[in-house]
């Protein structure tokens, strides 16, 4: 009785090894864009960038509209290991406009998302003297995301061990808790 009871002991602490042994991965998702969601641009903008947490598969899309939802034509989509770069065939003009991308990442989950931000340059002044100077909202430059240089780069995604590995020892507390209770059976009715 002794030795069945230490056997299935042994098996689930082999069980919870096993399972807390396996990898844990951090889903795919975007750290970085420019323009940044929300911001202002204050200067011609010639690309959108998306810095991803993860490799991002060749089908991936990027879709760039104005305000009122009118699509606006992008000259080509370059996809760099982590990032999508979308080139714009054209300036824009003031307003808001919201970039959609849907990629796959490299752990398999299609992912997809939006964000805004707005254009508003400002007006360039008359040459007469007359003009008075319109005021303008400031605001803080969006910093352009560093080029990727030619050596690995260490991306770690946005893990949080406690809640990722939450469900492995569930599992492995159910697995104790059902292995006591069949040893306990068995010292109740011995066969």
């Amino acid at each position: 009785m002794f030795i069945r009871l230490l056997s299935m002991f042994l098996l689930a602490i082999l069980m919870v090894g096993a399972a807390m042994s396996l990898p844990v991965h951090a889903h795919t998702s975007l750290d970085n864009s420019y323009p940044e969601a929300g911001s202002i641009v204050e200067e011609q903008l010639e690309e959108v960038v998306l810095e991803f947490n993860t490799e991002v598969a060749p089908l991936s899309t990027v879709k760039l509209s104005q305000g009122d939802g009118s699509i606006i034509s992008l000259d080509k989509i370059e996809i760099q290991d982590h990032r999508i770069v979308a080139i714009l065939k054209e300036s824009l003009s003031n307003g808001m406009y919201k970039v959609e991308w849907k990629i796959v990442g490299k752990d398999g989950h299609p992912i997809e998302g939006d964000f805004s931000f707005e254009i508003s340059m400002p007006m360039k002044e008359s040459p007469t003297p007359q003009a008075e100077p319109v005021p303008t909202m400031t605001s803080v430059p969006t910093p352009r995301p560093e080029p990727l240089e030619e050596s690995v780069v260490e991306v770690v995604g946005n893990r949080t061990p406690n809640s990722e590995q939450a469900g492995i020892w569930i599992i492995g507390i159910l697995s104790i808790g059902a292995i006591i209770t069949i040893a306990l059976g068995y010292r109740r009715n011995p066969s």
